[in-house]
């Protein structure tokens, strides 16, 4: 019996329907100067994914491999059609963000496995997460507008203009607009438009009236949104 593509897709997805439990698990570090050396199952799927980030393509030998992408989740799924044993071969998948990670596969009969990837963290990742160039609002302060409440001595001014100008490939909209004694506040979104990571400095939010700026995020994966904070001086 001859397997057209329709039907070897057919039951490719019908096994995935199918699985219970990969046992499997092994986690990497992200790295497109270097390869990884797999050993996938020839009786199961085997899933990889991406920590918070997503797969969109997966290069292989067609003859020794078939995938499925999952729309909603950006995982790979992967069948292997034949054991190997002797010599690896060679399979890449391309990231959300841009990045490819190449692997050197071995196949057997075994639990499906589960691959998942990391991104390299950054040496100052940690610090960059919330990145400032404001004089010295408290840490309570912040809290209050990030988590929408209304700091004592500020209160709540209609939104003049909706959108907030923003160079591309990041998009701007203004959420809340305070008012204090010294100093007008803006709350926005912003939202990274790219197909891949970028970054976004407090230099390209704050203008020259500008007091400070505060950002919950700097490195925003596509499509990723997060909130920023910016004081302008009142005028008298």
């Amino acid at each position: 019996m001859r397997f057209t593509p329709v039907l070897l897709k057919f039951f490719f997805l019908s096994a995935l329907i199918g699985l219970t439990t990969l046992t499997a698990v092994v986690e990497e570090i992200l790295d497109p100067k270097s390869s990884i050396e797999v050993t996938l199952s020839t009786t199961s799927p085997n899933r990889i994914m991406v920590e918070e980030g997503v797969i969109t393509d997966v290069i292989f030998d067609e003859n020794k491999f078939q995938s499925f992408i999952h729309q909603k989740t950006g995982q790979a799924f992967l069948s292997s059609l034949k054991e190997i044993k002797e010599c690896p071969t060679s399979m890449t998948i391309i990231t959300g963000s841009g990045e490819a990670q190449t692997f050197q596969v071995f196949a057997e009969p075994k639990p499906g496995e589960i691959i998942i990837l990391k991104e390299k963290e950054l040496a100052s990742s940690k610090k960059e997460e919330l990145s400032s160039d404001y004089h010295s609002p408290t840490v309570s302060f912040l809290n209050d507008l990030l988590w929408g409440n209304i700091p004592p001595g500020y209160v709540v001014r209609p939104i003049q203009e909706e959108n907030f100008s923003l160079e591309s490939p990041f998009a701007g909209r203004v959420l809340r607009t305070l008012e204090g004694p010294f100093e007008e506040i803006l709350v926005l979104e912003v939202q990274n438009r790219s197909k891949r990571v970028e970054t976004l400095k407090p230099s390209s939010l704050k203008s020259s009236n500008d007091l400070w700026v505060f950002l919950s995020k700097i490195h925003l994966e596509p499509g990723e949104k997060t909130t920023a904070i910016i004081s302008k001086s009142k005028e008298f």
